[in-house]
């Protein structure tokens, strides 16, 4: 032991008591530190005037003053500093003991390691276990935004924080909005969780809960262990509790497994399974309800839902969206987390990609669950498709082609089983320019159709050949000019466009609807060459469409208006009928369809879609929207959508949808829905937040029509006349399982319809 004198230049006398010990000193042991957490060396903050390196065994004591007693003990008084390697201490006094091997400290205390900064008025470290214990003190994790105080803070070498009637929170200094008081708390920076011990939660000092034992995140890691539960009610579900447990199984895979209760209908599982690797990710959820109470002729009612998205090698691709439900009210009544509690249907797909050198092909098998008492779809087993991936080019000349093969079954069908080939080679021309565009294209559409019926009596030809060609020819032209609107100075555009489609008349009443349904004619379909998705219906066609848009386009390359119109003008006298959906067409053009955008003014937007039937005077659809968007919070939008025939009955809805601040921590969200063609409310919902910087509350209140498929479709479209009202509560404490808070986005989702922006439902 050897103590150096050291005379600062203004003459005062600074004493320096150096030892040198086998161990380490507070949190680190005789084995170097960096084989478990990486080196922290000691505060530059307290330990300035005696850095220390990564290797360095010492223990550095300066002070003012120093007594040596019989080679044992040394006293320390004034500006007393005490150095190691991983720790650093400041104190009015300090005790060294080499027999006992301890050192004590007192006054304004200052302790600093690797793990926490503590403030306290007593300091004891014994070196024989290498642990620190600190009374009445005020600690801050490094690592996070953790704080608090302890009657007594014990400090271990495996850097383990133990708080004896401590409190922790993750609020700013001077903010108490929500703390954990408890009798016992540890916090290990090793694993990055804490653990208290007859634990109670404040919100402003005041206790909302009472917990015997729970862990919480010091970091981002993830643990084992229960998430926060959730509280709702209903007029359907009753009381609802959901009390999810959180299993992290490995790095790339985890767990979620939720009971919940509800007491109107009984308990159901719910079981969540993640998994991500280099060449996939997806999901699995599984969820199973033994009985329902509200439906007790059903045995049990279940959900299995798959998403899975692979890339394996540069070639192959594998695509998984999978759901099954028990019966078709399952998601009106228990409602699920991928699916719509209005949605008719469900998908069941997987499909394999494979990409070579000039060939892609896609594999699939594909079935949609239908929901309610709506004809059963048919099943795709299975379908290929084939396609070049290069054009063959000769100039501007380009040769295609693609291929289909599908097998159809639906055994509710009369039409139970289907196999379709399709092939269609095409040529085409292409010239473009800044101020034009002209392309044209023929191709050839040779299909094969064999269908089997189920009826044997019917007597129907099985096998079906269809040949048509197509020849296509459209045109576009870009003018601009300089132009100001209003204060605005910038570019209006007109953009004229002329297409000319011709497809021969065939009759293919006889071919079953595998997988055609028709598409909506806004202003985008006048420029389809067929009305119908897939290929069980080729509509004849001899027109000429034509259309225009103008924009203005401000200095910054804005876009602040569009006018888009359009119309189809048949040169044929009359369409004739293809079969099912698909009534006779008398009149020599299509309804006149048109889109409007204006954004003249920062945060207003208007988009109207129309479509208007100029032989009978008068609109057949529409969607209108006027939106104010300050930002993504702070926004209202009235819209209306019109549609004058669904399946024989007319659409007309009203909708407004508001959020915006109250004051600087609340926030307000509501929606309201109308039927304006039956006269009801269909769908409303209220819902209040509040948000500090630590912690976050929300409640929502709603109420919207049940929709029921076991009805017939009426003029109610399976809605029916009976609500279902709810409310729910949720709290959420931030850096304590909830970072991200509260984001009122989420309210704007509530209820049926939720916020779109536009709000359009176009295909």
């Amino acid at each position: 032991m050897t103590a150096f004198f050291d005379c600062s230049s203004e003459g005062s006398m600074k004493h320096l008591f150096q030892l040198s010990i086998l161990g380490a000193l507070l949190g680190f042991s005789t084995s170097s530190v960096a084989d478990t957490q990486p080196t922290v060396k000691s505060n530059t903050a307290l330990c300035a005037a005696q850095p220390l390196t990564e290797g360095d065994k010492v223990v550095h004591i300066s002070a003012d003053k120093v007594n040596l007693q019989q080679n044992d003990q040394a006293d320390f008084r004034g500006d007393v500093s005490i150095c190691a390697k991983q720790m650093a201490v400041r104190s009015d006094t300090a005790e060294f003991s080499r027999s006992q091997k301890s050192v004590k400290a007192s006054g304004d205390i200052t302790y600093q390691n690797e793990v926490v900064n503590v403030n306290s008025k007593n300091f004891q470290a014994s070196l024989n276990n290498y642990q620190v214990k600190l009374e009445q003190a005020k600690y801050k994790l490094n690592q996070s935004a953790g704080r608090g105080k302890a009657d007594l803070l014990e400090v271990s070498k495996e850097s383990l924080v133990v708080l004896k009637e401590a409190t922790f929170t993750t609020c700013p200094v001077d903010d108490n909005g929500w703390q954990l008081s408890a009798e016992k708390i540890t916090l290990s920076s090793q694993e990055g969780w804490g653990a208290a011990h007859n634990a109670a939660i404040r919100i402003n000092d005041t206790p909302v809960m009472y917990i015997p034992y729970l862990t919480f995140p010091l970091d981002n890691r993830r643990k084992t262990g229960f998430l926060y539960p959730r509280v709702t009610s209903s007029t359907k579900l009753g009381i609802e509790l959901s009390a999810p447990w959180y299993w992290n199984i490995d790095k790339d895979m985890d767990a979620t497994i939720t009971p919940r209760l509800m007491t109107n209908r009984g308990v159901q599982l719910q079981t969540e399974f993640r998994y991500l690797n280099e060449d996939s990710q997806g999901l699995i959820d599984l969820h199973y309800m033994p009985s329902d109470d509200e439906r007790p002729t059903l045995n049990s009612r279940h959900l299995v839902h798959w998403q899975h998205n692979g890339q394996y090698g540069d070639n192959l691709r594998a695509y998984v969206d999978f759901t099954q439900l028990s019966d078709d009210a399952y998601l009106t009544d228990l409602g699920s987390n991928h699916q719509d509690s209005t949605d008719t249907q469900v998908n069941q797909q997987v499909e394999f990609s494979y990409f070579a050198n000039n060939i892609d092909a896609a594999l699939r098998v594909q079935n949609f669950q239908v929901l309610g008492l709506h004809p059963s779809s048919y099943q795709t087993v299975p379908q290929l498709e084939l396609s070049n991936r290069q054009a063959y080019s000769l100039g501007n000349l380009k040769f295609n082609w693609w291929g289909e093969f599908s097998h159809f079954r639906n055994n509710d069908a009369q039409v139970d089983r289907g196999t379709r080939i399709h092939i269609e080679p095409s040529l085409s021309l292409d010239y473009s320019d800044l101020a034009w565009r002209f392309n044209s294209e023929l191709a050839l559409l040779q299909t094969y159709y064999r269908q089997h019926y189920r009826d044997p009596l019917v007597q129907e030809d099985d096998k079906i050949n269809r040949t048509l060609p197509k020849f296509r020819m459209h045109g576009q032209l870009n003018f601009e000019r300089e132009a100001k609107i209003f204060s605005y100075d910038g570019i209006q555009t007109f953009e004229p466009q002329l297409q000319y489609l011709y497809v021969p008349y065939k009759d293919q009443s006889k071919i079953a609807f595998f997988d055609s349904t028709r598409l909506q004619d806004d202003y985008y379909g006048l420029f389809r060459d067929n009305r119908y998705s897939g290929l069980d219906r080729i509509v004849d066609a001899n027109q000429m469409t034509l259309g225009a848009t103008s924009r203005f386009i401000n200095a910054k390359n804005e876009e602040l208006m569009r006018l888009s119109f359009g119309q189809i003008y048949y040169l044929q006298s009359e369409h004739k009928v293809l079969g099912e959906n698909d009534p006779q067409r008398t009149s020599s053009k299509s309804a006149l369809a048109g889109e409007v955008f204006v954004h003249l003014s920062k945060k207003w937007y208007f988009n109207a879609n129309v479509q208007y039937d100029t032989g009978n005077n008068q609109v057949s659809k529409s969607n209108l929207t006027i939106d104010y968007r300050a930002d993504k919070n702070k926004l209202a939008q009235l819209n209306h959508r019109y549609t004058r025939d669904v399946s024989g009955h007319k659409i007309e809805q009203l909708g407004l949808v508001t959020s915006f601040k109250l004051a600087d921590s609340w926030h307000f969200v509501s929606g309201y829905y109308r039927d304006l063609s039956e006269d009801r409310s269909i769908d409303s919902y209220v819902g209040l937040q509040y948000e500090s910087c630590c912690w976050a509350l929300r409640l929502v209140s709603r109420r919207n029509l049940n929709t029921n498929f076991e009805q017939q479709v009426n003029q109610s479209m399976g809605v029916s006349n009976s609500f279902d009202s709810g409310i729910s509560l949720q709290l959420v404490i931030k850096g304590f399982g909830g970072d991200g808070g509260l984001d009122v986005s989420d309210m704007l989702q509530q209820g049926i319809f939720g916020y779109r922006r536009p709000y359009f439902l176009n295909q």
